[in-house]
């Protein structure tokens, strides 16, 4: 876990000089902001209908973005990831330690990559590939990753553990779901209704009735 404590240690000196420090930050409704969100040991709370014409960055704090706003890209340490609904993430999401939430008709254009914490998304869609280390992932109600889910190592010091994938309710993955974990044993659970397009690596395919 060096390195992820390294990846921790080195965010919070990017932006220290920009950041607010023990606040959160809270962007009313309809707002909007034309810069990056930065703070330390506080959330980030974007209202309904808000254009954030930056990047969403905390440590130790949440980050949640109400219904049908948009943000550039999203990066959390410690700390939850909320989507609200028809919003837009235009990159990616990077969260080490923390839940991602993504809700009904929320978009996210760019990559997901996770370190510790689950992958909700509830009719969400995204348009590049999600990767994590050590969290189980969620597909329901017609939820669709146009990429891949790639579950990746903790590197040298690497334990057993076992991660589930579920992908229910007519969810799609239209690209592979591969397993790079040596010692990772990984489930995936799809019903009737749910369809993997590429190949399934390394993993165990068990349909869900």
């Amino acid at each position: 876990m060096r390195s992820f404590s390294l990846i921790a240690i080195t965010a919070i000196f990017l932006f220290s000089c920009t950041a607010k420090v023990n606040e959160s930050i809270v962007i009313e409704d309809g707002r909007t902001v034309n810069n990056d969100l930065n703070t330390i040991n506080g959330d980030i709370i974007i209202g309904d209908n808000c254009v954030i014409n930056g990047d969403a960055r905390t440590v130790n704090g949440r980050v949640v973005i109400g219904e049908n706003s948009k943000v550039e890209g999203i990066k959390s340490v410690n700390g939850q990831v909320i989507i609200g609904k028809k919003s837009r993430v235009t990159e990616g999401i990077t969260v080490i330690n923390g839940s991602i939430k993504i809700n009904e008709e929320a978009t996210v254009s760019g990559d997901i990559a996770s370190v510790n914490g689950s992958l909700r998304l509830v009719r969400g869609h995204i348009l590049g590939d999600v990767s994590t280390v050590n969290g189980d992932v969620f597909l329901n109600d017609h939820s669709v990753i146009e990429g891949s889910i790639v579950i990746k190592g903790k590197g040298e010091r690497e334990e057993k553990r076992k991660i589930e994938i579920y992908l229910k309710g007519s969810s799609r993955v239209k690209g592979d779901i591969e397993v790079k974990a040596k010692y990772t044993q990984v489930l995936v659970y799809a019903d009737s209704g749910s369809q993997i397009d590429g190949d399934i690596i390394n993993a165990e395919l068990i349909y869900d009735q």
